[in-house]
Formats: C-alpha cells, structure tokens, sequence
C-alpha cells in the first residue's frame, strides 16, 4: 500500500512576519523538517506544495528528492493548497498524510499511528491531542474528491471531517509529540526552547506551555480580594473595580498563544460590558523570572497591541491565582452585583488551529443573562490554556 506524505507550506505568514516554511529550527527551515518527518514515517512519495516566497524556499531549502508544488493560489487560503498538492499525486497513491509547516513539533510516532490505522481499515486517521482531534490527518484516496469539494478558505479538511464523522478514526496521540502552531515570533522561541531541551534531556520529554483545563471554581463562591499594581504601580483592588451589574476576573498572560488567538474580540467585548455595568479586570499571575515576556513592561506593550481598555495587573506573589483556583490563560470567572460566581468558563470553543470561530459567544451569552436578571446556561465549558507559570515551590495542587 502506497502512503504519500504532502506537507503544505505556502503561506505568507502575516502574523508571523515572513513565510514560516524558512523560519529556522536548530539550523534548518522549517519546511525541511516537514520534509523529514513524512521521509521518516515512510511516506513516498513526498510532495511540498509552497506559494509565498516560492523561489526562496527552492532556494534555501534542501528538499532532496522530493517533488515541490507550487500553488498560485496560495493566498485564497490553505484549502487552495490542499486542492493543488492532492491533485499533484500521482494514480498510484493509495492514500496520503497530510501535515502543516507550522507544527514542528508532531513526532513520527504520530504519524506511524494513522498509517497503522490506515492499514487496518481506516477511511480517514485524524490525530487526536487532548480529546481534540486535528492535523495530521491520513486519507484514503477513496475520499480525496469529497474532501476538495468541502474544503474552503483556510478550513482545509476539516469540512469534510465534519460532515463525515463516521469515516474519521480519531487516533490518540499526546505522548507522540504536540500540534503546537507556530504563529508569532513568540511561538517560534518557545518551539526552540522546547526542542533544544527535547535534544538535551531525551526525545518528547518536554512540551511546550501546558495546556490545560479551568479547575472550575464552584459557583456561588464569593469573589476573593485582591490589591494587585498595574505597570504603572496603581494598585487595583476588587472594591475599586467591581461593576454595578457584574465583575469579570480575568487570568490572562501576555505570550500565550490561546490569549493571543482571541485577544481583539475579547478585548471589543469587554468594552462593551463596560459600558453596560459589568466591569473587567486581567490579572497576569505567571512568574517573571521564567518568563520575562510576562513583565510588566510587556504587559503595557501587550494591552496597547491588543487595545485592551481594561485594567491589566500583575499577580507577584501568586496569592490571587490560588485564591481563584485558576489553572490556565485565558481563565474567566464571572461575578454578580453581589459578587456571587455565576459563569466560570470559556470564551467559547475557538482554540489555536481548531478552525473554530471565535465569536466569545458562551461568555457573552453569560453577561447578557446577568444584566437581563435571567438564569445562566447551568452547562458551563472550561477554559482551555496554557497552564500558568507557577513559582518554584508555588505549584498547587491542581497544577499537577
């Protein structure tokens, strides 16, 4: 059975500044590491479909053998690309696996998993990271027409995999790797802390910021006091912020990629809560000596790129985050007039490359309830994040 291996790397890479197929990792692009981990999971043959910047990474990059495709439409999304590289293989492929440039940090294993499901009957093998399932993702060819015709913008696959469930092998791989996203330049960095420690202390051993769940405080908890200093030392306490009609605490961190995903819509919904009586406060609790991108300073810098109009404070000590019980950034915990928790949750169910939109409809829908006076959603989702940075010898006993 013949397995080819299509790595899609032709975007731009707007928010990332460049095309992330040449960003560097231990010397070597990006796309030259894609390239290796389909050589190694014994895909053949391989194809890498570029766009943006085409000519550079021909270029720079040493592909070998394998066979590049360029798409001229790249910029209508990686739909585009999917369509361009599947069309690309030749008759003899019976199915294909099919990565990102982006996610460097998805170990052979994975891979060997969906061609093992593949071969023992799977139409379709989806990776699946903390009950999510993703990229990668093996399909047979008995499907690749169907999969083009639902693919659009930037969903590649993914409307296919929703409108077919019942031909998608979801296949569990969080001890093969992470589907971390390379986005941002911050992204990039902490994919080079995380590999280089992988290469010192042992392959897959260290994974990059945690993500984990809300600890969901129980509701109807009275909101804990705090006196925490924003940047400019003013200190914030909850009397001085609550809301007439509502407060909302807000754990958020400067450098983590779920705050970073959904920080301009968030940042529009909270002045609108603003202005309707529920206040909102951030509270940055991660330690600054392992993670100097969460100071202070980083923090004004942060808010002004985000227009974030709301206070943005540093937790130093920790107290408040233990207080809350909060676990991960972004972590949200909603409170009444009478300082009464009544939602503590998502914003909604958008994550970094799930290819949800993000709408913060399930917080929304929250404060409407609240200054409606109606009863809230008793289902109530947690928060997904990366975990907070927790002190040497700070760690509660949630974090573990």
């Amino acid at each position: 059975m013949t397995v080819a291996g299509l790595l899609l790397a032709a975007g731009a890479g707007t928010r990332f500044g460049g095309p992330k197929a040449l960003a560097e990792l231990d010397g070597r692009p990006l796309v030259e590491h894609g390239a290796a981990l389909l050589r190694d999971a014994g895909c053949e043959p391989i194809h890498v479909v570029l766009g943006a910047a085409a000519d550079r990474v021909r270029a720079v990059a040493d592909l070998g053998d394998t066979h590049l495709v360029t798409n001229e439409d790249w910029a209508d999304g990686l739909a585009s690309s999917l369509r361009a590289g599947l069309r690309s293989l030749p008759s003899g492929v019976d199915a294909v696996l099919i990565t990102l440039v982006d996610q460097p940090l998805i170990d052979v294993e994975a891979l060997r998993r969906l061609r093992a499901a593949h071969a023992a009957g799977a139409v379709v093998a989806a990776a699946r990271y903390l009950g999510v399932t993703r990229n990668p993702v093996l399909l047979d060819r008995s499907v690749w027409s169907s999969v083009v015709e639902h693919a659009h913008g930037d969903s590649g696959a993914r409307g296919f995999l929703r409108a077919n469930p019942a031909l998608v092998t979801a296949v569990d791989c969080d001890d093969a790797g992470t589907p971390f996203d390379v986005d941002t330049a911050d992204d990039l960095a902490e994919v080079r802390r995380v590999h280089g420690a992988r290469a010192r202390l042992g392959h897959g051993t260290v994974t990059p910021m945690a993500r984990v769940e809300s600890t969901m405080l129980s509701l109807d908890t009275h909101a804990p006091d705090f006196a925490l200093p924003d940047p400019s030392g003013k200190i914030w306490s909850l009397d001085a912020v609550a809301g007439r009609h509502g407060t909302l605490v807000a754990f958020l961190c400067n450098h983590c990629p779920f705050v970073a995903h959904i920080a301009v819509p968030f940042g529009e919904a909270a002045a609108r809560w603003i202005d309707s009586g529920v206040s909102v406060i951030g509270i940055n609790s991660n330690d600054t000596d392992s993670h100097p991108e969460d100071s202070p300073e980083k923090m004004v810098e942060f808010a002004a790129e985000w227009n974030w109009t709301f206070p943005y404070v540093s937790d130093p000590t920790q107290s408040v985050a233990h207080a809350y019980r909060a676990a991960c950034t972004p972590d949200f915990f909603l409170f009444d007039s009478g300082r009464r928790l009544v939602y503590r949750g998502r914003f909604d169910a958008a994550t970094p490359g799930n290819d949800e939109p993000v709408t913060g409809a399930e917080l929304d829908n929250a404060v409407t309830a609240l200054l409606r006076g109606a009863p809230l959603d008793a289902e109530q989702r947690p928060s997904m994040g990366c975990n907070i940075k927790w002190k040497p010898g700070n760690e509660p006993d949630w974090s573990g």
